[in-house]
């Protein structure tokens, strides 16, 4: 994050969005989706 944080808001979306969808193919395996669900919700209420 401190990285990008100079960047347009466009490309901090894009590129946190790249990272959120990487964690959320790696930790989606069987019976992990409470928790996968409780990380959307709560990055969404960041907004």
């Amino acid at each position: 994050m401190r990285k990008i944080r100079h960047e347009s808001i466009e490309s901090q979306a894009k590129q946190i969005n790249q990272v959120l969808q990487g964690h959320y193919a790696y930790y989606r395996v069987a019976g992990n989706m409470k928790w996968l669900l409780n990380m959307y919700q709560a990055t969404r209420s960041l907004k």
